[in-house]
């Protein structure tokens, strides 16, 4: 199972630590942990170190073009949209044409391509509505790239991205026309892997009806291709133990994406400062990321820090709390890393796997209430939210049943 970083503006550092052989030292694990970059675009184009980095380990580099943000607004000298395949202009239906498209298809892949990629993504939309142009342009999409890379002799694997809305392509009545027929497109190219990006809002509060969606219909396509959940940090677990090869997710930040949420976040705006870094604590336990001082706040509560703090004896933090803190990028790789491994190693049966997802997210739902309330105490105006543990046991419970049902 693969764990695919997406790699920020300062997160190069921690990358090449991980990939050169020697650093780890006496932590060294038997593989990397880490088993693919993939990095935005624009940050490619800032950070060129990233592919002597991926390059000298011999770890695939993936650039991604997230083209979905053609459909939106941007400002005239924001770093995405001054690539060469980019405009700070919005796309509107009316802008769609076999020009445009084989244009597109054209300067994407070239720029992939320049800039060191070893797999290519596709340019691509978001569709927020089934069978809308952007969900047609899609499809032309991949056809064009299949032959523009056989036109051009390049044989490099392709890795797709279907961005979609979860509730719009989730449900079993819509796969026929919607994720299969995604799915049956992909074969005009040398396709590796197809990345599933799920989209809908505010992932982390997501109650049962949208984690059975998610599930059900990522196994379904794991049944029928080699699938990677895309920037899936927050599920990506759950998204292995029922089927796909790996996930794809930020250190820290971008563990989901919301495409209607991105888009809103990148308009124009009259203060067009950066945003200024933060700092993360990844909690294996909750599956996710919670800033720096609702991390501290948690890991100085003697009710609760040992049931959270990370143990040494998995090769992690030697400093238990404090690495979590200060290292935090660190911890974050080699815990996702352990916790793919650990299912890894479970018997390949799905029903092994799920049961694992349940009894974690069972944990889970106990600790998340004495951790917000150790958040509260500590007047952190931080919460983690409650709904989605609850919701992914009954899902991972019904699951498991189905499948046990069906064996009997």
């Amino acid at each position: 199972m693969d764990l695919i970083i997406r790699a920020g503006r300062n997160d190069h550092t921690v990358i090449d630590h991980f990939l050169t052989p020697t650093a780890a030292g006496v932590f060294a694990p038997s593989r990397q942990p880490i088993d693919a970059v993939v990095a935005d675009a624009s940050i490619a184009a800032q950070r060129p170190q990233l592919q002597r980095i991926t390059a000298d380990a011999g770890v695939p580099y993936l650039i991604d073009p997230v083209t979905p943000l053609l459909q939106s607004e941007q400002a005239e000298n924001d770093s995405w949209a001054t690539l060469p395949f980019a405009h700070p202009e919005p796309l509107v239906p009316t802008d769609i044409n076999d020009y445009m498209l084989d244009e597109l298809v054209e300067r994407v892949v070239d720029f992939q391509r320049s800039t060191g990629a070893t797999h290519l993504i596709p340019p691509y939309f978001y569709s927020n509505r089934r069978d809308d142009v952007w969900w047609r342009a899609n499809l032309a999409l991949l056809r064009r790239t299949g032959h523009h890379l056989s036109r051009e002799g390049v044989n490099l694997p392709v890795i797709p991205v279907l961005a979609v809305s979860l509730r719009e392509y989730g449900p079993e009545m819509t796969w026929d026309r919607g994720l299969d027929a995604f799915l049956a497109a992909t074969g005009e190219m040398n396709t590796e892997s197809v990345a599933l990006s799920w989209s809908w809002n505010n992932p982390p509060r997501s109650k049962q009806a949208a984690i059975a969606l998610l599930l059900g219909a990522t196994a379904h396509a794991a049944s029928r291709s080699s699938i990677i959940g895309w920037r899936a940090g927050t599920f990506g677990l759950a998204l292995a133990a029922v089927g796909a090869s790996g996930y794809e997710t930020g250190i820290g930040e971008r563990e989901s994406l919301h495409y209607v949420s991105l888009a809103a976040s990148r308009r124009p705006k009259a203060d067009s400062s950066p945003p200024r870094a933060q700092a993360y604590t990844y909690f294996s336990e909750f599956g996710r990321s919670l800033p720096r001082r609702a991390g501290e706040a948690i890991l100085k509560d003697p009710r609760i820090m040992g049931s959270l703090v990370c143990n040494p004896d998995n090769a992690c933090c030697t400093e238990g709390a404090d690495s979590m803190i200060h290292q935090w990028r660190e911890h974050t790789v080699r815990e996702r890393r352990r916790e793919l491994t650990q299912l890894e190693t479970m018997p390949a049966a799905r029903g092994w796997r799920l049961n694992h997802i349940e009894q974690k997210a069972d944990r889970a739902a106990v600790l998340v209430a004495s951790a917000n309330e150790a958040l509260s105490e500590a007047g952190v105006d931080v919460r983690i939210p409650t709904e989605s543990f609850a919701a992914m046991q009954d899902v991972a419970s019904s699951m498991r049943a189905r499948l046990n049902s069906q064996v009997a």
